[in-house]
């Protein structure tokens, strides 16, 4: 990992600059990870070029600067548009989160949906979720928010499958089923929720329910990171 980062892999270096940034596999340290993001972002890479601007801001293994981070932002602003502009899902939901939040641009409701719908329409879970989140806002368990939260569900995000087996538009017997799913991956809440509310007939009934599912679509269980 560590040659190809130097030899200027991107994906290399920005992997390097999130694992120095929270300490997986190695020990946590920001001066590493910035320096990393820092070469990712220099080769345009918008996402790199996001995260170096927080590192500046809020001075997180460099100094500091607020000149260089109001221009490392602008540069992303522009790389995720033009990589948006294209079609790239990762940076429209990028731009998305840039119109939710205000980094680099003025904060704008109508931008921010454009950009995570059209992310989301092409699969990206992260924009399905933000998706979900948005119109759960607006209307608690609407058609909508439970539309999107099932398609990151059935990607395998656990988020997506607490939100979906609480749903009241979830059928019944699928609702614990979901919960069993989430729960093997490592969601606690809804485990809990199942040693605490459900009895051991219930259980395995929704255990089965969940293998029957897991089986037509593998994707529902997380895949474990090495």
């Amino acid at each position: 990992m560590k040659a190809l980062a130097e030899n200027g892999d991107v994906r290399a270096q920005i992997d390097l600059g999130f694992r120095f940034r929270m300490g997986r596999g190695v020990k946590r340290d920001s001066i590493e990870s910035a320096k990393w993001y820092l070469m990712a972002a220099r080769q345009g890479n918008a996402k790199a070029q996001t995260i170096i601007s927080h590192y500046y801001a809020v001075s997180h293994g460099v100094d500091k600067n607020m000149k260089e981070s109001e221009e490392w932002n602008r540069k992303a602003v522009d790389g995720n548009r033009k990589a948006a502009q294209k079609g790239v899902a990762e940076a429209q939901y990028e731009l998305g989160e840039m119109y939710k939040y205000g980094y680099g641009v003025k904060s704008d409701p109508k931008e921010m949906m454009k950009w995570y719908r059209a992310s989301a329409e092409q699969g990206y879970t992260k924009a399905q979720v933000a998706l979900g989140t948005e119109y759960y806002g607006v209307e608690r368990d609407s058609k909508e928010s439970v539309k999107w939260f099932l398609k990151a569900a059935e990607q395998g995000d656990v988020f997506a499958q607490r939100m979906v087996s609480m749903s009241r538009r979830t059928q019944e017997n699928k609702k614990n089923a979901w919960r069993v799913i989430a729960a093997t991956n490592g969601d606690s809440p809804t485990a809990k929720y199942l040693t605490q509310n459900l009895s051991s007939d219930q259980i395995a009934k929704a255990k089965a329910l969940a293998e029957e599912m897991i089986k037509k679509n593998p994707k529902l269980i997380k895949r474990k990171s090495n």
